[in-house]
């Protein structure tokens, strides 16, 4: 089954905007909809073996997966995918529960203890006054393969 959602752009005339979520107007009466400002549209240029993850806030402020701190998640997406062949909505729900697994052992922490990107830029902001723990949010997660195209059928 294929979505029938969209990429939204301010232009469109159906584009539904309030609160903080903007999204097409089919997708308007499921979701709480926000402003067409926060959204971003990039693009990249794949090749195969790359690994695509889409997530909510929720999972890339409770794991490191950028830098240095990031090299262990990595690794793990990488030994899941091109060394066993793992599924990706299993690598999804994996990673799903590896963030939770990190905003669960964080409860009862003091802010400075928690080594999260999240609270690390807050510390960094000087703004760790606003989450006296590391706060517990939304985790969402979809994982795609870029496989190699296959020519003449």
């Amino acid at each position: 089954m294929v979505s029938t959602w969209r990429p939204f752009f301010q232009k469109d005339a159906d584009v539904f905007q309030a609160s903080n979520l903007c999204c097409s107007a089919d997708l308007a009466a499921r979701v709480q909809p926000a402003p067409w400002r926060d959204a971003l549209r990039a693009e990249v240029a794949l090749r195969p073996a790359d690994v695509v993850i889409a997530a909510t806030d929720g999972l890339f402020d409770a794991l490191h997966v950028f830098g240095a701190r990031g090299a262990a998640v990595r690794q793990f997406v990488r030994q899941r995918y091109l060394r066993e062949g793992c599924d990706p909505g299993l690598l999804a729900e994996q990673l799903l529960i590896m963030a939770r697994k990190t905003v669960v052992a964080c409860r009862g922490r003091t802010p400075a203890a928690v080594d999260t990107p999240l609270m690390l830029e807050a510390a960094r902001c000087g703004a760790l006054a606003a989450f006296p723990q590391m706060p517990e949010d939304d985790i969402a997660v979809v994982v795609s393969y870029t496989l190699p195209a296959r020519l003449g059928g």
